[in-house]
């Protein structure tokens, strides 16, 4: 017991030097009242640059129903956050949907900018579809038969020529320009029956109304029949009438009414033969689901 205690005293001499050396080394906390040097800030390393893919699918699919406000939108955003290929194809797009939607002056505006930034890229046969179909005037002839030309047998070609000869037969009865389509041929051939069928009842009316009214009746127009028939004898009574008693001053005012319906029945009961026969080649033309095409401007 005596002998351990002068060696741990020995054992502490030792140590104790050492250790106050280390703790003196030692930087922790302040140090006579100032802080030690703080450690220079970690950098945040700069963001990667990222770039998210065009979502073409959706606008896309906004057209297919219908809803091409809001494809033009979309369309439109993609030409301002996009470039290359995808941009390319939001101007198509755009101008796909402003010539769909009758915009023509804001669609060939759009493709000015397409042709002008992107010059080695053909613009599609839907695009050029589309813009002919909004074209209007002499120039709508010119497009279609530029299109039935280039594009003769592609589809969207193939609608928007159909599309324009169907307006023509309805809204004239006859095919002015077929752009090389042979189904022309068939809706002709029914238009030209229809036609043939109209003009007789066109001249029967017309020779019938010698008698005031009965060009109307034969058109189904009983009211128009009644005005006319009622009239003429009305005012014809009168004439007469005034004529027998000598009052020529009354005969004179009553012949004019009396001549004017009398000459005015038949262009009268003309125009209204006119008119059924559109209406009846109209009924017969929403039945023609065979030949009628799948956009009809004129409906």
């Amino acid at each position: 017991m005596q002998m351990m205690l002068p060696l741990c005293l020995t054992l502490a001499a030792l140590l104790l030097p050492g250790m106050a050396l280390a703790a003196s080394a030692l930087e922790v906390g302040p140090l006579d009242n100032t802080f030690g040097p703080s450690l220079p800030a970690v950098a945040m390393p700069p963001p990667a640059a990222e770039e998210t893919l065009a979502n073409t699918a959706f606008p896309l699919r906004l057209e297919k129903e219908g809803l091409l406000d809001l494809a033009l939108l979309e369309w439109a955003r993609l030409e301002t956050t996009t470039h290359g290929p995808e941009r390319a194809l939001a101007l198509q797009r755009m101008v796909a949907v402003l010539a769909r939607t009758g915009r023509e002056a804001d669609a060939r505006r759009w493709l000015a900018v397409l042709a002008a930034d992107y010059p080695g890229l053909p613009v599609t046969p839907d695009v050029q579809a589309d813009l002919a179909r909004a074209t209007q005037g002499p120039a709508r002839f010119v497009a279609l038969a530029t299109l039935a030309r280039d594009f003769p047998h592609h589809e969207a070609s193939v609608k928007a020529r159909w599309d324009d000869v169907w307006r023509q037969a309805w809204a004239h009865g006859t095919i002015r320009d077929a752009y090389g389509l042979p189904a022309a041929a068939l809706l002709q051939t029914r238009l030209d029956a229809l036609n043939t069928t109209a003009a007789t009842h066109w001249n029967v009316a017309v020779a019938a109304s010698v008698i005031p009214g009965l060009g109307h009746a034969l058109t189904g127009d009983g009211a128009g029949a009644i005005v006319f028939l009622l009239g003429w004898a009305v005012f014809g009574l009168a004439f007469m009438a005034a004529c027998r008693h000598r009052h020529y001053a009354y005969a004179f005012v009553w012949v004019f009414p009396f001549v004017g319906l009398w000459m005015s029945a038949p262009l009268s009961a003309a125009a209204k033969a006119e008119t059924t026969a559109t209406l009846a080649r109209h009924a017969a033309m929403k039945h023609w689901t065979d030949v009628a095409p799948t956009y009809i401007p004129s409906r």
